[in-house]
């Protein structure tokens, strides 16, 4: 797992673009530092309106760039709607987006994109990975997860703070009609801009862990929860 992950949340109609860059931030624990327990800080993040798809690939361009993050980076881009013609444009620029689509599903599905492999003169079919179809209640459940082990931490002062922290106090689940509960903001926070960022980040930090077997804390019973990460400063 690389050490910065960038999650970009594209703009859909009348919502804003969020950006925001973790940080995988392993400490290590015990009276002897035998066992490593990871963090996944929020570092930075920033909020664009009304910004052109080809500027914003640029902008993204310009920030993997930077010193720390290149060549040590995953890329998530929010694929539903029109994010999947935003990932093309960025893959022209020579980026690498991993598509997550909220979906309704049960389960995780990978996407694919179709190509020909002529390594060896032949067009033999081969299935590129584009990204992960993700029910959207996978990712909460992730996100939970992480506060709930105070796994996630935010910097000091980050740009927006305000508005994220209204974000996220205010996105609750509704159950309809069918019995199906469906999740978003209420009226005092119409956008969730931020939280959508928040809980792909955490969901892919988590799928990422599960596959290196990093140490976890169990997580305590618990009858109420917060959603602010911000009680778990840096």
């Amino acid at each position: 797992m690389k050490e910065y992950t960038l999650v970009w949340d594209v703009a859909k109609q009348n919502d804003a673009t969020v950006i925001q860059i973790y940080r995988r931030t392993p400490e290590f624990i015990g009276e002897r530092n035998q066992r490593m327990f990871v963090y996944n800080d929020l570092i930075w993040q920033t909020m664009w309106e009304q910004v052109p798809y080809t500027e914003q690939v640029e902008r993204v361009y310009t920030l993997l760039e930077g010193e720390q993050l290149k060549n040590n980076n995953h890329l998530l881009l929010d694929g539903t709607g029109v994010g999947q013609a935003v990932a093309d444009i960025a893959r022209a620029k020579t980026l690498q987006p991993l598509e997550i689509v909220f979906s309704a599903g049960v389960k995780e599905q990978p996407l694919y994109m179709g190509g020909a492999d002529r390594r060896f003169g032949g067009g033999m079919e081969m299935n590129v990975l584009r990204g992960w179809s993700v029910p959207k209640v996978d990712m909460i459940d992730a996100a939970k997860v992480m506060m709930e082990q105070n796994r996630i931490r935010v910097a000091p002062d980050i740009p927006y703070e305000a508005m994220f922290k209204q974000q996220l106090l205010h996105f609750q689940g509704k159950v309809n009609e069918k019995g199906h509960t469906t999740y978003g903001n209420d009226e005092i926070a119409k956008h969730d801009d931020f939280v959508a960022a928040f809980i792909m980040a955490q969901w892919w930090f988590r799928r990422c862990e599960a596959e290196t077997k990093a140490l976890e804390r169990p997580v305590k019973k618990q009858t109420e929860y917060t959603w602010n990460p911000f009680d778990y400063t840096i």
